[in-house]
């Protein structure tokens, strides 16, 4: 597990940490800004993020991971390829699954598949960032 300072280096390496004066999409303004695709996209930092996260639900039982298009694709990647496979899985490992903003049931599209694949299907919960 990465501590608190390893995970700050990496971003600090990557130069994803910016300082100054920003407007958030929410309205509201800070003096530090994370760019996470700067850290994504060196595959080491991604991997040993997503061992990281993977690490936090060590004890639950995951069945696919879902992320949001576009910006968390190569995060889920990682978490799902960090995660230990099911028993009853395929022996492809934990399904990484996205989902695309827009309605309140949105379509899972394994793969970029639009068509459906298993057919998994999502129910949006909270409130809309849009």
């Amino acid at each position: 597990m990465l501590k608190r300072e390893e995970v700050l280096k990496l971003f600090e390496t990557a130069g994803a940490i910016r300082h100054g004066h920003f407007e958030l999409s929410s309205g509201l303004h800070s003096g530090t800004y994370v760019q996470c695709a700067m850290v994504l996209q060196y595959p080491r930092f991604a991997e040993k993020l997503g061992q990281a996260l993977a690490a936090l639900f060590s004890d639950a039982r995951i069945d696919a991971v879902v992320s949001p298009a576009m910006g968390g694709l190569i995060i889920g990647q990682e978490v799902a390829r960090a995660l230990p496979e099911q028993k009853s899985s395929t022996g492809g490992g934990i399904p990484a699954l996205f989902v695309e903003r827009g309605l309140d049931y949105g379509r899972l599209n394994p793969g970029g598949d639009s068509r459906g694949g298993r057919g998994w299907r999502a129910r949006r919960c909270g409130r809309r960032a849009d």
